[in-house]
């Protein structure tokens, strides 16, 4: 059984006609398996493009959507491995695609009988077990392209870069010992407060000299560091 289609004037190269025909070539598959008594111990798929046998057996590069689609829908009928590679001068789809002067009606008929190298031993099967990489896949405008970036910049301490939200230094002072102070009744057995609490005792002159020197060794490290 054979099927062809008139591939539309413009809107798309020949990778992706070539990737409709193998699309095609799955549909019919499908069409025929419905139809048949038996289940066949294998079946095989040929095409005479490298770049579609690339695209079927890709496992490591993305592609557009157009591409991706229409190979997501072809390994979801067949497995990579049942794609095989032919050369175009034995590729019996050929006869319904380009001009031929040969007589169809007669036996020896590629299109009716199929290719004698599929059947027989002249098709190479050295050629046609090969795993087929992607044809020049950074020239190809259908692979997605991936660029990695790195960017080295001077990243300012956690800390100290959030002393600039603070309007004055009176109230960054003042912040930062309820928080030194909070953090001591947590960690600290001999403190008098425990846990969290309201209290007075962050605001004694100690405490507000102990964080004031705090602050200006955090900004002196961060400066020195850089």
């Amino acid at each position: 059984m054979g099927k062809a289609k008139v591939a539309p004037k413009s809107g798309n190269t020949i990778p992706r006609l070539e990737l409709c025909s193998a699309v095609l070539a799955t549909d019919l598959w499908q069409l025929i398996s419905e139809q048949l008594d038996v289940v066949p111990k294998s079946v095989t798929f040929y095409t005479d493009s490298k770049v579609i046998l690339g695209y079927i057996n890709n496992e490591k590069r993305r592609f557009y959507t157009y591409v991706s689609n229409r190979v997501e829908r072809i390994r979801r009928v067949t497995d990579p491995q049942q794609w095989k590679y032919i050369p175009t001068d034995s590729n019996p789809a050929d006869v319904a695609t380009r001009y031929t002067t040969e007589d169809l009606g007669q036996k020896e008929s590629v299109w009716l009988h199929g290719s004698g190298d599929l059947f027989g031993s002249s098709l190479s099967t050295e050629i046609s077990d090969t795993k087929f990489p992607l044809v020049a896949p950074d020239a190809d405008s259908e692979v997605r392209a991936c660029v990695c970036k790195t960017e080295v910049a001077d990243v300012p301490s956690s800390l100290t870069s959030r002393f600039e939200k603070f309007s004055s230094w009176e109230t960054l002072v003042n912040s930062l010992s309820i928080l030194r102070h909070t953090c001591r009744s947590f960690s600290s057995p001999s403190e008098s407060c425990k846990g969290w609490h309201q209290c007075s005792n962050h605001r004694d002159a100690d405490s507000l000299r102990a964080t004031e020197a705090f602050i200006i060794s955090a900004v002196q490290k961060d400066a020195l560091q850089r």
